[in-house]
């Protein structure tokens, strides 16, 4: 009982954070000046590892409140598990051992030291005796959240932090924050899409965090090694990848025959300073997308069904769709059509409106949305019928 109490209230911390996920826990960067990066030549550098952090799948469906975030969070706990994915965390740590590898020499040391607590102290006292200095890289956060202007197609958003630990001192000399979380565009993926060969699109998204997280990282930290980041780019730094021994899933079901419109983008060009390692699963093949109405299938608390099994890199994947399946009873907004049909909207109920203003209010104020988009989707709720 007492174990069931504590991972349910965890989990509805957890989903009540991630919904202002966006621009908290962060930290102020503080760089190394020259000196102070030259007295780092030779000396010793371990990393941590952490245990992965939780990863949160919000839909329309489960956006709203505590009840909601602790769906959002065994949902997406759920697909971590399925599909193994990656925390960007340990291969950011790589690259920025690399660019100190390559600016002052520095020597890296293996094992990885436990990642044993959020203070410093602890974390210098873990490294004791292995190496000089210590590259700690925490998560803040995992998820894949919907547009709250476009709800059927989402983002996979990254956040984490990263410290210089002095060893012999127990303090930290140098520190930095990112936070990745891409704008919409008419290549944002959907449900489905996210999901599809294997999770390709969330791998992708994840690789092209750990990128512009050690881009950022290094700016902020060390600015005077950003020219030796591009030599810490050869050999590049390995993401984790899963393994492909599980047996092969099932294809995804076919939609109904639309005219593709558009089609996965291939990695928009980002600075070199770490190359992430290739993902498994070819996130470069183009997905094909569904015509001009597209209604996005919903679930809340189940893995999605089916997806393609690694097809031929240049043949693209048929539109797919997900089954609707309700395990968890969670009240929320109902997801607008995407274009008006010959039947008319039944009224909303005042409760619907008055929870749906106060779900848009907490995007506003976790800056997910911005004001504009606020009172227009405001406007929208209460003109509504």
């Amino acid at each position: 009982m007492r174990f069931f109490l504590k991972t349910t209230m965890r989990a509805a911390a957890l989903g009540a954070a991630a919904l202002a996920l966006v621009g908290c826990g962060t930290i102020a960067p503080r760089a190394m000046d020259d000196k102070q990066l030259g007295s780092l030549k030779s000396q010793t550098v371990a990393t941590t590892a952490r245990p992965k952090s939780d990863f949160v799948m919000f839909t329309p469906a489960n956006a709203f409140g505590v009840v909601g975030g602790i769906v959002a969070v065994s949902h997406g706990n759920k697909l971590d598990a399925e599909f193994n994915l990656e925390d960007p965390a340990s291969a950011i740590a790589e690259g920025l051992v690399r660019t100190l590898e390559a600016y002052q020499g520095v020597r890296p040391v293996t094992p990885a030291v436990p990642g044993v607590s959020n203070d410093v102290k602890p974390l210098a006292a873990a490294a004791k005796g292995k190496a000089n200095l210590l590259i700690d890289v925490q998560t803040l956060g995992r998820m894949a959240i919907y547009y709250p202007t476009v709800w059927n197609r989402y983002k996979v958003v990254y956040q984490a932090n990263a410290l210089l630990i002095d060893v012999n001192t127990q303090s930290v000399i140098a520190q930095g924050s990112c936070n990745r979380s891409p704008d919409a565009n008419d290549d944002s993926p959907s449900y489905g899409e996210l999901w599809a060969n294997d999770a390709a699109v969330v791998r992708q998204e994840f690789a092209r965090a750990a990128q512009e997280c050690v881009q950022k990282f290094v700016a902020q930290m060390f600015p005077a090694a950003k020219a030796a980041a591009v030599a810490a780019s050869q050999p590049a730094v390995a993401t984790p990848v899963p393994s492909m021994a599980a047996p092969t899933p099932a294809a995804l079901s076919t939609a109904p025959a639309a005219a593709p419109t558009a089609s996965t983008p291939t990695a928009a060009p980002i600075a070199p300073v770490v190359a992430a390692a290739p993902v498994t699963a070819s996130p470069a093949a183009p997905v094909a997308r569904a015509g001009a109405t597209v209604s996005m299938p919903f679930v809340p608390d189940s893995k999605p069904v089916g997806r393609v099994a690694g097809p031929a890199p240049a043949a693209p994947l048929a539109a797919q769709s997900v089954p609707t399946i309700a395990t968890v009873p969670v009240v929320s907004p109902a997801q607008p059509a995407p274009a008006a049909t010959a039947t008319a909207a039944a009224p909303m109920p005042a409760s619907k409106k008055e929870s749906r203003l106060q779900w848009l209010k907490q995007m506003r104020d976790a800056n997910l949305i911005t004001s504009g988009e606020y009172e227009t989707k405001r406007q929208q709720v209460l003109s509504a019928p």
